[in-house]
């Protein structure tokens, strides 16, 4: 058997001067349009691509003020490049880390396995929940789209095992061997392993050490060995009798670049990085994009509330008064429908509204909640 492994995160901490917005754009696409948004209304707002990058200029840190982060989709977007990008941290010194990497392999399992999987890990949670002698595990039940976390959020290693096939519809699970793309039986999911690595510092036998996450990205992007011989340990390091295939142990590990002889910047500037850029611009439309693939999930789970909610001005007021709230979403909106402004004076953005709308409390979303009465709900 045989695993493949690739990045499916990373984030990257600058020292003062040593990456702008441009100089980021230039390294992962060089003159290609990312499309790069603020969503606040403020010149020290974040910025954002579509095509799964953030970049902070000013995070708050006096020796690393500049943060990049890679998604999972920015991986598959710029896997090509991101050497490029490490090459710039790079001219940092030791001050310039990486302070985040996930690695990812994807298996085929049954629905019914997985829903035996789950029930085991659940188990596994109630018995050692009491005990510090083993990882902890933690199931977040909703249906077959569970996911199940194993270790401490603060450690320097996270692992979560997830349904990628209910997670993003489209993904397109690739032949072990050949790298092409694999159909997936109607009674099967795609079931994703993933690890978090941090740069956190911690006691080890009376000493502090702090992970250097700069090896597993060099590794990575070469050889692939040193990566997978360390991913290999830490996920057997809480015992694979519940969560691991059973073969996992003496099974093959690769990375996707060795493994499909991925083609990769090297060194800082040579003649492939054109060809790498130029790759990336005719395929802009071949990936999923972020914020749109998110936008269309909102719109598949969420989508048979909106009649609801744009039916009836005050109800509308309070959602968006929840989302200023909450998360900071001060865009300005405006809605027409049938000639008619459904929004025809300024909202207040701090003020919530109450609501008295009868058709409120009939949406499926409060009872799916088990809330009782969804006019007393606070948004």
């Amino acid at each position: 058997m045989k695993y493949v492994v690739k990045m499916d995160y990373c984030t990257m901490a600058f020292t003062p001067g040593t990456c702008s917005l441009q100089a980021l754009s230039n390294c992962l696409a060089g003159d290609t349009d990312l499309h790069w948004m603020q969503i606040y209304n403020s010149e020290k707002s974040p910025y954002h691509s579509p095509l799964g990058l953030y970049y902070n200029d000013q995070c708050g840190s006096v020796e690393n003020p500049h943060v990049a982060r890679i998604s999972g989709v920015g991986c598959e977007h710029f896997r090509t490049t991101l050497p490029i990008l490490y090459d710039r941290l790079q001219t940092g010194g030791d001050q310039a880390h990486i302070t985040r990497l996930d690695f990812c392999f994807d298996i085929v399992m049954t629905k019914s396995a997985w829903r035996m999987f789950l029930s085991q890990c659940f188990a596994h949670q109630l018995e050692t929940m009491d005990t510090r002698k083993a990882k902890r595990y933690v199931v977040h039940a909703d249906g077959d789209a569970s996911t199940v976390y194993i270790g401490a959020r603060s450690s320097d290693r996270y692992f979560r095992i997830y349904n990628k096939t209910l997670e993003d519809p489209q993904y397109q699970l690739r032949d072990a061997d050949s790298g092409s793309p694999v159909s997936v039986p109607e009674d099967s999911y795609v079931i994703r392993y993933e690890v978090e690595l941090k740069r956190k510092t911690r006691s080890l036998r009376g000493k502090k050490c702090t992970l250097d996450l700069k090896p597993f990205f060099e590794s990575y992007f070469a050889d692939g060995k040193l990566l997978c011989d360390e991913l290999r340990k830490i996920w057997l390091s809480f015992g694979n009798d519940i969560t691991l295939p059973p073969e996992f142990a003496d099974s093959e590990i690769v990375t996707d670049i060795q493994n499909y002889n991925i083609s990769v910047a090297g060194g800082y500037r040579t003649p492939m990085h054109e060809i790498l850029y130029a790759n990336i611009a005719a395929k802009y439309h071949e990936y999923p994009h972020e914020f749109e693939s998110k936008l269309s999930y909102a719109a598949d789970k969420y989508g048979k509330y909106i009649p609801y909610i744009l039916q009836n001005k005050e109800l509308f007021r309070r959602c968006l008064a929840r989302a200023y709230s909450e998360y900071g979403w001060d865009i300005p909106i405006y809605i027409e429908i049938g000639g008619c402004n459904k929004l025809d004076d300024e909202l207040e953005p701090d003020e919530l509204f109450p609501c008295s709308v009868p058709e409120y409390e009939n949406i499926d979303i409060f009872k799916e909640r088990g809330l009782p009465d969804a006019r007393s709900t606070p948004w």
